[in-house]
C-alpha cells in the first residue's frame, strides 16, 4: 500500500489502482459536530416537551414554524456527522473503467466512467471565498468537488476538501490512466505546430 497523504491511500494489483480518500484527516475536528448535534437534538426535544404548556395561538403557530427549520438543520448536523466520522471516496481503475464511490459505512452509489472517454482531468480552482473560510464554511460542505473531468456531456467532481499537494498527487496518479487537461493542451499545441 502506498500512502499519498495523511487520508489518501493507494493499492496497485496488476495495472489495476484503488485509492481511498478518507473524508477528515483529523477525527477529533468530529467531536465538534458531535457534540453540536446533541446539543441541537436536547433542544428540539426540550421544545417539543414544552409545547403543550404554551397558551397563545400565535406562539404556537412560531414555534411550529421553528420545529420544520429544526427537523431540516437535524437531518443536515446528522448527514454532516455520519460523513465525516464514516466517510470515505473509493476510486478504483479496473478494466478500462473508473468507479467511484461516495462510501458511508458500506452504503453509496458506484459511478462507473469509461476510461477513454475521460477529458481534461483538473484541480476544480473553485475555492470558497476567504470570508467564508474565515467563518469555516468549508467544515459544513459534504461536496466532494477538489477535482474534475469532463465526461460525455457533463462535468464529474469528486474529492472532498483536498489540499493543493494532495490535488496535484493525485492528478497525476490518475494522469497514468486518462487524460489530463495540461497533456490535452500540450498535445493540441504540439499538433498545431506540426500543422504549420
Amino acid at each position: 500500500m502506498e500512502i499519498l497523504s495523511n487520508r489518501i491511500s493507494v493499492e496497485r494489483n496488476e495495472g489495476d489502482v484503488s485509492i481511498v480518500i478518507s473524508a477528515v484527516a483529523n477525527k477529533s475536528k468530529n467531536r465538534f459536530v458531535a457534540i453540536l448535534l446533541l446539543l441541537w437534538l436536547i433542544g428540539g426535544i426540550t421544545m417539543i416537551f414544552s409545547f403543550p404548556s404554551l397558551q397563545e395561538d400565535k406562539t404556537k403557530i412560531v414555534v411550529i414554524i421553528w420545529f420544520a427549520f429544526w427537523v431540516y438543520f437535524l437531518y443536515v448536523l446528522w448527514r454532516l456527522w455520519r460523513w465525516k466520522q464514516y466517510g470515505h471516496e473509493i476510486l478504483k481503475v479496473i478494466n478500462g473503467s473508473l468507479k467511484y464511490k461516495k462510501d458511508v459505512k458500506g452504503r453509496g452509489w458506484v459511478n462507473e466512467y469509461k476510461l477513454e472517454t475521460i477529458q481534461r482531468l483538473r484541480p476544480s480552482g473553485a475555492e470558497s471565498p476567504a470570508w467564508l473560510k474565515n467563518f469555516g464554511g468549508d467544515f459544513w460542505n459534504t461536496d466532494c468537488d477538489s477535482i474534475r473531468f469532463d465526461y460525455e456531456d457533463g462535468e464529474i467532481s469528486f474529492g472532498y476538501q483536498l489540499e493543493k499537494s494532495e490535488q496535484e498527487k493525485l492528478i497525476k496518479l490518475l494522469g497514468e490512466h486518462v487524460a489530463v487537461e495540461e497533456k490535452v493542451s500540450n498535445r493540441s499545441k504540439k499538433a498545431e505546430n506540426r500543422k504549420q
